[in-house]
């Protein structure tokens, strides 16, 4: 029997420790998994946003780079020189010639001509033109970066050139016809190529810029002139920009050629076309793919901003668009995340492991008491009633122990001590129900994350960091709906000094953006008054607080300079008005629902202690008539009279919650 026992209790003990290490065991994986998605995302994102960063800048660079090289080309366009070119050239074309010749065709066939050739050909590089490009191309130092420029005519005849030329005329050029008819400012950029418009075949890759020349008296151009560089400045410009160990960024096409990149060199390789409809964006963003061009298979981060030229000719960059994109081996990226969730894993093991030592020692202390208490129940059991239980471990066992000694109290003791006893347990519960409230308050002043002032602070101090913005101030609408009140203010407390102003401005945005529901800003000429011109801070943009289509306030961003809001700015500052007001609306709920809440408990509280008044006088009695044989007949009909009356006190106080719940579910009207 005892070998029994001890083998029922070591498997009860180890019941508990294996529980105990279960509940620990899948805590920690959930906690494990959700570090790893959130911590994962959270990662992604950021390396996102710094991809993008890195992208857009480099973009920026390159489009810097490329107007450099246009103002250079642009600057040798309105040299006298290549001007007084052009103009006695344009005079020539214009001089009447005999009807069975054509200057531009004799021009085309002497070229092919060897002798002929040689002598324009010469002229062509030793006028004072080619000489003056010569000059500089050498005095500049710039022979690393520039192949060579041709100076061409409205007809599309070469007049001048650093070095000698494969054709003298590019009338037939896909691109003339854009540069030759281009608006003042625009240029032509070509695609990256191993061709030039010179004899000596080029052996590296060059990209060519060309821009309109135009007569100083004349509004069409006379002609053209057409530099070719060298790409190894726009290559190391793209190419040695590095954040970490393995990212990089590149350039590619839209038509899926990658012509930039630090491994595969130039025009080596081609995108896959997921990733080049990943890449081929109008704005800077980043994206995940799993067709990275470095690293396929994996699901990769990867940043992207578009090349842009503003004044690009048609036919630029070989008809098709340019992108900045980075790339970074997903091993990297995800490195942080890996080391973190090995820590804590490695804690959660080292955790679960000393719970269980623990576990065992508390578990044994516990098992001694309960062989205890099983000895002492089967005495009271057998009916030694005189037998007490001496338990003193100062929790739940020495507690039920006390409960089988006031049991066996309660069978001994008469009906008045019986009636004591229901008191003391009376006041027992109100006890516990006045500490269950106390825990309930507490626990509702924890959650005053909910506090709208607080709330609305944040969301104001957040949106200015956003948008770089000194100053804002948050109205809401009263609950009469028809008076704007400033709840939140940041960076310009001196400017309400003056009330009648605030005032007079809160009226204004009233009547403009709330009554409207539109955005408002200082740049809007259809305002005869405007709010926040007596202030530090006079330039603004004020948007509607709106949640489900109702306006609740107005959000307001102020600055002491004038700043244009891009369209993508507009629509985020509307979308984090539309948070606010579904944050509004939330902390709005969150104090109705503490009310009702408070209301529920109180009722619940009273419902419950009238329940259990009957309930112990009913139970307490029937306790007495089961365990008394000798009791007179004529104090059982008191007994049972009185459990009578307790039962119909009982069924009044179920058929009064019936009813209430009747009334609140429609059923029944006052």
């Amino acid at each position: 029997m005892i070998k029994n026992l001890f083998k029922a209790t070591r498997s009860f003990q180890s019941k508990m420790i294996l529980s105990i290490l279960a509940i620990a065991g899948v805590t920690g994986a959930f906690g494990l998994t959700a570090v790893y998605f959130v911590g994962k995302s959270i990662f992604q994102e950021n390396i996102g946003n710094e991809f993008q960063h890195s992208a857009q800048e480099t973009s920026k660079n390159l489009s810097r780079l490329f107007k450099q090289k246009v103002d250079e080309t642009h600057a040798l366009s309105i040299a006298p020189l290549v001007l007084d070119l052009l103009t006695q050239s344009d005079a020539h074309d214009r001089s009447p010639h005999s009807a069975d010749q054509d200057p531009l065709e004799q021009i085309r066939k002497e070229w092919k001509e060897e002798r002929p050739h040689a002598i324009l050909s010469e002229k062509l590089l030793t006028n004072p033109v080619s000489h003056y490009l010569q000059f500089l191309h050498r005095k500049l130092g710039r022979s690393d970066e520039d192949v060579g420029t041709v100076v061409i005519d409205q007809r599309g005849i070469a007049l001048a050139a650093t070095l000698e030329l494969k054709e003298i005329y590019f009338g037939d050029r896909p691109w003339w016809k854009s540069v030759i008819n281009a608006s003042e400012g625009e240029v032509y950029i070509s695609e990256i190529e191993l061709s030039s418009p010179f004899a000596e075949g080029s052996k590296n890759y060059t990209i060519s810029i060309a821009v309109p020349i135009y007569d100083p008296n004349g509004p069409k151009p006379i002609g053209a002139i057409l530099t070719v560089q060298l790409v190894k400045s726009f290559f190391e410009l793209v190419t040695q920009v590095k954040l970490a160990k393995t990212d990089h960024t590149m350039l590619a096409s839209s038509d899926g050629n990658l012509l930039f990149c630090p491994i595969f060199l130039v025009k080596n390789h081609t995108l896959q076309p997921e990733l080049v409809q990943k890449i081929s964006q109008d704005h800077p963003g980043w994206g995940m793919t799993r067709v990275d061009v470095h690293y396929p298979g994996a699901k990769s981060v990867n940043g992207f901003a578009p090349v842009v030229i503003k004044n690009a000719v048609p036919g630029s960059f070989g008809g098709e668009r340019w992108f900045i994109f980075t790339s970074q081996n997903p091993e990297e990226t995800y490195a942080p995340i890996k080391t973190l969730l090995l820590w804590i894993a490695g804690s959660g093991l080292m955790g679960i492991g000393l719970l269980g030592f623990f576990g065992f020692y508390a578990t044994s202390q516990l098992i001694r008491p309960i062989k205890e208490l099983q000895k002492g129940a089967k005495r009271i059991a057998m009916g030694d009633l005189q037998y007490r239980l001496r338990i003193e471990t100062g929790d739940e066992i020495e507690e039920l122990s006390s409960e089988f000694n006031q049991m066996a109290e309660k069978v001994k003791a008469s009906y008045a001590g019986l009636e004591q006893k229901v008191d003391e347990r009376t006041q027992d519960l109100a006890a516990r129900n006045k500490e269950l409230s106390s825990l309930y308050i507490i626990a509702s002043l924890l959650n005053t994350s909910l506090n709208l002032k607080e709330l609305l602070d944040q969301a104001l101090s957040a949106t200015l960091k956003i948008f770089g913005i000194e100053a804002g101030v948050i109205h809401l609408l009263d609950e009469a709906g028809i008076t704007l009140n400033e709840i939140s203010i940041y960076g310009m407390a001196a400017r309400f000094q003056n009330a009648p102003r605030k005032n007079h401005d809160e009226t204004i945005l009233y009547r403009q953006v709330v009554q409207k529901r539109i955005p408002l800003s200082f740049s809007d000429n259809s305002l005869k008054e405007k709010p926040f011109k007596e202030s530090a801070f006079p330039y603004f943009i004020t948007i509607p607080i709106l949640s489900k289509g109702k306006a609740l306030g107005t959000l307001s961003l102020l600055d002491k300079a004038p700043r244009p809001f891009l369209k993508q700015e507009l629509d985020l500052l509307i979308a984090i008005g539309h948070q606010i007001g579904v944050a509004i609306e939330n902390s709005q709920l969150y104090e109705e629902t503490k009310r009702l809440d408070h209301l529920k408990s109180d009722f619940v509280s009273k419902v419950s202690h009238e329940f259990r008044t009957p309930l112990t006088s009913i139970k307490g009695f029937v306790e007495i008539l089961l365990s008394y044989t000798d009791i007179p007949s004529e104090k059982q009909k008191e007994f049972l009279s009185i459990i009578n009356q307790e039962s119909d006190r009982l069924i009044r106080l179920i058929n009064d919650v019936l009813d209430i719940s009747k009334i609140e579910a429609g059923k029944v009207t006052w």
